[in-house]
């Protein structure tokens, strides 16, 4: 129970991050930011902002992902997902 109580608390963490890196990138609110948005329906990511902005979450959360980690990121929740397993 506390352990899940944890990861809840850590993915809540690391999503409040991500929201507040993806919301100063597009320049827009952090409530248009959810964990089920998709980069590139709702943000019109393509493939070289969609690496310029992971290069903004490595140097947020001192991370380095690989093109492997990083190749099938599609939602925000990817990106949370993928960081909770690097923490």
């Amino acid at each position: 129970m506390i352990v899940e109580l944890l990861k809840f608390i850590i993915m809540n963490e690391i999503f409040f991050r991500v929201q507040g890196i993806i919301a100063g990138y597009f320049g827009i609110t952090r409530d248009q930011v959810q964990l089920n948005s998709d980069l590139e329906a709702d943000f019109s990511l393509d493939s070289l902002e969609k690496l310029d902005l992971l290069l903004h979450i490595e140097r947020e959360f001192n991370v380095d992902l690989s093109d492997i980690e990083t190749e099938n990121i599609e939602t925000v929740k990817d990106i949370v997902n993928l960081l909770q397993n690097k923490l």
